[in-house]
C-alpha cells in the first residue's frame, strides 16, 4: 500500500472512532463509501 493510501486510511479510521459516540450505526456504512468514492477516483 502506498504512503498515502495509508495516510488516507488512518484519516478516515480516526473520523469513525471520533463519530462512534454520536453515529455508531451508520459509522461503518459511511466510512465504507467514502472509501469506495476514493478508489473509484483512482
Amino acid at each position: 500500500m502506498e504512503l498515502k493510501e495509508l495516510g488516507f486510511y488512518n484519516f478516515t479510521y480516526r473520523m469513525a472512532i471520533r463519530n462512534v459516540g454520536h453515529f455508531e450505526a451508520p459509522t461503518y456504512e459511511v466510512t465504507m463509501s467514502f472509501i469506495k468514492c476514493y478508489i473509484v477516483q483512482i
